[in-house]
């Protein structure tokens, strides 16, 4: 993964640098960013906000924040990772059940939580919530 700019790891440089190695996808979000690297760990860089732009969590330069994964997504202002296991595991803003969960639960995840024990995977193209199959209350 290479970048140029105020970016972490490369601070306000205008030649491009390696900021990560052994990346196998990377998706951006309006004010962060998901990698998923070839052995399975996840790592996240900028913040998530809810709708009026409130930070609901903050990273400091990229963090690993979980590891076994086989697919990783960012919304506008959510995240998500389905592990080797099938679970599907969000976070970010909740307010109107974006991560699966009824927002009387939590409006926001600054962590990731599972909220499903089995979900299908279909390839780069998407997932979809395996509903009638192990869903798992918060």
């Amino acid at each position: 993964l290479m970048g140029t700019g105020n970016l972490p790891a490369a601070g306000a440089c205008c030649v491009a640098v390696e900021l990560m190695s052994d990346v196998q996808y990377v998706k951006c979000s309006p004010y962060g960013i998901i990698v998923l690297k070839a052995d399975g760990t996840v790592c996240c860089a900028g913040r998530l906000c809810d709708g009026d732009g409130n930070v609901i969590r903050e990273y400091d330069g990229f963090e690993q924040v979980m590891d076994h994964a086989v697919y990783a997504d960012a919304g506008e202002r959510t995240m998500a990772v389905i592990r080797s296991d099938g679970s599907l595991w969000m976070w970010g803003d909740n307010s109107s059940q974006q991560c699966g969960v009824d927002s009387h639960v939590a409006e926001n995840f600054t962590e990731p939580t599972q909220v499903r024990e089995m979900c299908g995977w279909y390839g780069w193209t998407g997932w979809r919530f395996m509903m009638n199959r192990n869903t798992r209350d918060i």
